[in-house]
């Protein structure tokens, strides 16, 4: 004896172009409508190479205990266009979000998760201090600004979740001490965070 189930169409619609791709969606429109689901970021061909050449992460267990995620990304020309067009090909505006907050200062990207919540706050300077090396030079934050608009900013991203804090940490390219190292020609940039929970360096060569 067999028995059949009845399945509304658009579930197994879903179900089954999931099971082969790992990610599908249905449309259904009425008149004339035209509608699409941009890719994921790491599913962005024009995106993705551009990300993971300026993603890093770390993570650091201490005696079996989870004691920090993070997450960085510098903003290079590169990434700064590939993010930009990233947000032209979503939004259809040009005004992107980290660039409109950025101010033509040269930004790292930077999300964190820990379970001891005082150091979520990457701009409490009790807890953490943060440099940039460009080659030779380093200088200071002039600004860490949290970004609290997670939905603004995880279609770019993917590390970004309930559960990280994000921020901006911003230098002023002008200043004397990053006169001249633009991120373009710098043999080597580094990104130090630095608290009495963990001591980070992201290197970029």
């Amino acid at each position: 004896m067999s028995t059949f189930l009845r399945v509304p169409a658009a579930f197994l619609c879903i179900t089954l172009a999931a099971s082969v791709v790992g990610h599908a969606a249905c449309t259904s429109t009425k008149g004339d409508v035209t509608a699409a689901i941009p890719p994921e970021p790491l599913s962005d061909d024009a995106y993705a190479p551009v990300y993971d050449k300026w993603f890093r992460k770390v993570s650091l267990v201490d005696q079996f205990q989870k004691r920090l995620d993070a997450s960085a990304v510098l903003f290079t020309d590169d990434m700064r266009k590939a993010y930009a067009e990233r947000w032209v090909r979503i939004r259809g505006d040009r005004e992107a979000e980290i660039e409109a907050l950025a101010g033509g200062k040269l930004a790292v990207f930077v999300s964190v998760f820990t379970p001891e919540t005082d150091y979520l706050d990457l701009d409490n300077r009790q807890l953490w201090s943060h440099s940039l090396q460009l080659g030779a030079q380093g200088a200071s934050p002039v600004a860490v600004k949290r970004l609290s608009a997670k939905s603004a900013f995880s279609p770019f991203f993917p590390f970004v979740n309930r559960w990280t804090s994000d921020f901006l940490v911003l230098f002023d390219a002008s200043s004397s001490s990053l006169q001249g190292a633009g991120l373009v020609n710098a043999p080597q940039a580094s990104f130090q965070m630095r608290s009495a929970l963990a001591s980070l360096e992201f290197t970029w060569k």
